[in-house]
């Protein structure tokens, strides 16, 4: 380390840098069709069309980290 950085502990209050976390997640469905009706013509019996869908959840986390004697940025301004 540098002779310019410093140690981060954790305190219950009055620290010097505060942090928020927020996830967001979602559920998004994946579609996949799949037909063997192409290769009736090669001599392999064709059965069909098939579609199959695949739900997953996705998401994303977003951590900001802001001196605790600053101004709170991202703060609202007004309650919704």
């Amino acid at each position: 380390m540098g002779s310019n950085s410093q140690r981060l502990d954790p305190v219950d209050f009055g620290g010097d840098v505060s942090f928020v976390a927020v996830e967001f997640t979602w559920e998004q469905q994946s579609l996949n069709t799949f037909s063997t009706t192409a290769l009736a013509g090669v001599g392999v019996g064709g059965l069909g069309d098939a579609t199959m869908t695949e739900t997953y959840k996705v998401g994303s986390l977003v951590v900001d980290l802001f001196g605790a004697n600053q101004p709170k940025h991202g703060q609202p301004e007004s309650k919704l």
